[in-house]
């Protein structure tokens, strides 16, 4: 599996280490949100709203460098919009790298 890093966000950042701060201190708020939010909508089996939200952690993803769990987003988001859920089991153990990195930053 890929190993997360923040490679985009001192791209992003440069040289500004207080954009670079708020920057992480952004997902370090939102993602966490995000991935409860994730588990309860698919729990409800509400692929409109699963859809959704992972279609804001896919951006996540990009940002923490997880490039293959990023393109996993965009199909499974585009298979929730269809009602197919399938790849949960599979985009679930992402989301738990992606989030026990953000945790450290």
């Amino acid at each position: 599996m890929e190993q997360p890093n923040i490679k985009y966000i001192e791209d992003v950042a440069g040289s500004d280490a207080d954009f670079k701060a708020n920057f992480i201190q952004i997902l370090k708020m939102e993602f966490p949100d995000e991935f409860v939010h994730y588990k309860n909508m698919y729990a409800a089996k509400n692929h409109i709203e699963t859809a959704a939200i992972v279609h804001k952690l896919k951006h996540k993803l990009n940002i923490v460098g997880l490039q293959d769990g990023y393109r996993m987003a965009v199909t499974y988001e585009e298979e929730l919009k269809k009602g197919k859920d399938a790849m949960h089991t599979d985009f679930l153990p992402i989301l738990e790298v992606a989030g026990a990195f953000i945790s450290t930053l």
